[in-house]
């Protein structure tokens, strides 16, 4: 089960990256989108049944991302991103692949030896460096997404 859980959320991140580079460019790739939001609400799913003897930070983050997820699909399937659903559709989707990179990334700096190596803790500053720089990234590539497509005059 992990590795369809990691599958899922690699493919994820490979068709969020390159569904916001398709929507930065005012197009629209229905494909990228449905393997997007489906791989990824997917692997945020599969994350729930994997074994844990408590409520982990992944399980609150795997909730958050579900829910953005949800809505994403919501305003992309049921109310055809027309109105303010087009800025709903673009601020899920882009949260639903924050989260999912978010963490990818701690996933990488606890299996990766070398990352590992650098950041052995979750409180390591490398990591939080990282992750600030993600953040940051997301954000900035968030309000370049809205006002390229239009969303804010």
């Amino acid at each position: 089960m992990l590795s369809l859980h990691v599958t899922l959320s690699l493919v994820g991140i490979f068709a969020g990256f390159f569904m916001v580079l398709t929507m930065l460019s005012a197009k629209q790739a229905k494909h990228l989108t449905v393997i997007f939001l489906f791989s990824t609400l997917a692997s945020a799913l599969t994350g729930f049944i994997l074994p844990a003897d408590r409520v982990l930070p992944s399980h609150i983050i795997g909730g958050i991302t579900t829910i953005s997820l949800l809505i994403s699909i919501f305003s992309w399937y049921v109310k055809g991103r027309y109105g303010v659903w087009r800025i709903v559709y673009a601020v899920t989707a882009l949260s639903g692949f924050y989260f999912n990179a978010f963490v990818g990334v701690v996933q990488a700096f606890l299996k990766v030896p070398v990352l590992h190596a650098v950041a052995p803790t979750q409180s390591a500053p490398v990591l939080i460096i990282t992750q600030s720089a993600l953040l940051v990234m997301f954000i900035i590539v968030g309000f370049a997404l809205i006002r390229k497509l239009d969303f804010v005059r």
